[in-house]
């Protein structure tokens, strides 16, 4: 059950936006298109691997990970899978670095692009 985050990654670049729910502080949901920098690492396993994604464009100020849902789509298709974050790093200005455990919901027989 391996999921390529090269492919998963030139998924994502093509796209350029990963959607990101974000609650507000009044409970009002928002949604928040972030470009990706990058994604590592190269490949991961459903329900072990932390996968790390360095973004720009995220709303100013402290984001707390309970706040958030990770929507993955497989690039042909399908239901998506959604995730919450382990963590949300502040890098600089709107930039945010993003990690999250490949959900174990994910099954795959070969590596597949998200």
């Amino acid at each position: 059950m391996l999921i390529h985050t090269n492919l998963l990654k030139k998924f994502f670049l093509l796209v350029s936006a990963l959607l990101l729910t974000i609650l507000n502080a009044w409970g009002a949901s928002a949604f928040a298109a972030v470009s990706l920098t990058s994604v590592t690492p190269s490949c991961g396993q459903a329900g072990i691997t932390n996968i790390t994604l360095l973004g720009s464009g995220f709303p100013s100020g402290a984001i707390p990970p309970a706040s958030v849902t990770i929507t993955l789509t497989r690039a042909g298709g399908g239901s998506p899978v959604t995730t919450a974050p382990r963590s949300i790093i502040s890098v600089s200005g709107t930039m945010r670095k993003v990690s999250f455990i490949v959900p174990s919901s994910i099954s795959v027989q070969s590596p597949t692009v998200y």
